[in-house]
């Protein structure tokens, strides 16, 4: 597991939480255009805070190799059975998301950072 994505109503409380008290102040957070705020920690786990009241749904990531490894999995997972729930193909960020057996949300992703 490379990342976890919470949902939270106080984005700048659950920052300030997350890089005072369990060391996710590495390096300066990113804010992507949904609205997500990155947390990096200096193992390289990162922390995803999305807003609540946007439906956004807690997930945790794996981050592959490469984007072509991203589209391998998409492959490989809808080979299986597993329906894509998102998908992105960016120029710096490739992911895909699935449910696992249980529902949990699981993306398998790559990002250039």
């Amino acid at each position: 597991m490379d990342h976890l994505a919470l949902a939270v109503s106080d984005q700048e409380g659950s920052r300030r939480f997350y890089e005072t008290y369990c060391g996710f102040g590495a390096r300066p957070a990113r804010s992507y255009d949904d609205g997500t705020l990155m947390l990096f920690h200096e193992s390289g786990f990162m922390l995803a805070l999305g807003r609540k009241q946007g439906g956004f749904e807690p997930h945790f990531g794996v981050m592959l190799e490469s984007a072509e490894a991203v589209t391998e999995m998409a492959r490989r997972l809808a080979d299986d059975g597993y329906e894509a729930i998102e998908r992105w193909d960016e120029p710096d960020y490739a992911s895909v998301k699935v449910r696992d057996p249980e529902g949990h949300v699981v993306e398998f992703f790559w990002e250039e950072l």
